[in-house]
């Protein structure tokens, strides 16, 4: 579960650039997964560090 969006975004960039080896992510479409019953304002946190951040163009949450 998201507690820290700050703490998100270095795990975000960590799996991006360190284990996925992608220099931009802006041509690269991002899937999430989300628990069954998401903390208030999951999405919407989710989605803003996705493309303001990362420039993503596209994003898919799903429920799990």
């Amino acid at each position: 579960m998201i507690l820290d969006t700050d703490e998100l975004e270095l795990l975000m960039l960590n799996i991006l650039t360190n284990h996925l080896k992608l220099e931009k992510s802006d041509d690269t479409p991002f899937i999430f997964t989300e628990p069954a019953i998401p903390q208030k304002d999951y999405r919407s946190k989710l989605a803003e560090l996705a493309f303001e951040k990362f420039e993503v163009p596209e994003l898919a949450i799903i429920n799990s």
